[in-house]
C-alpha cells in the first residue's frame, strides 16, 4: 500500500477535476440555485457581467482544489519530488 499510494491521490487529482467539470454540468443543467442556476438566469437575461463572474468563479474554485491537492501530495511525498 505505501508504494502505491502516491499514484492513488495523483489518480484523486484528476478524478477530482473530472468529478468537477460534471458537477458544474449538473448544476447547470438541473439545479434552481448555484453557480450554475445564477448562469443560466443572467443568460436568459443577456448579464454578460453574471456570466463571465460564475466562469471566474467556477475555474477559480477548480484550480484552488487541484492546487490543494497537488500541496498534498508534496508534503505526503515530498521523496518523489526531482531535485533542482
Amino acid at each position: 500500500l505505501p508504494a502505491v499510494l502516491p499514484n492513488i491521490v495523483t489518480a484523486m487529482r484528476q478524478m477530482l477535476a473530472m468529478a468537477w467539470t460534471y458537477l458544474v454540468i449538473a448544476e447547470i443543467v438541473a439545479s434552481t440555485t448555484g453557480i450554475g442556476a445564477m448562469m443560466v438566469r443572467a443568460r436568459r437575461f443577456l448579464h454578460t457581467d453574471e456570466i463571465l463572474a460564475g466562469i471566474i468563479v467556477i475555474g477559480a474554485l477548480g484550480l484552488l482544489f487541484d492546487m490543494a491537492f497537488a500541496v498534498l501530495h508534496r508534503r505526503l511525498f515530498p521523496y518523489l519530488q526531482e531535485a533542482r
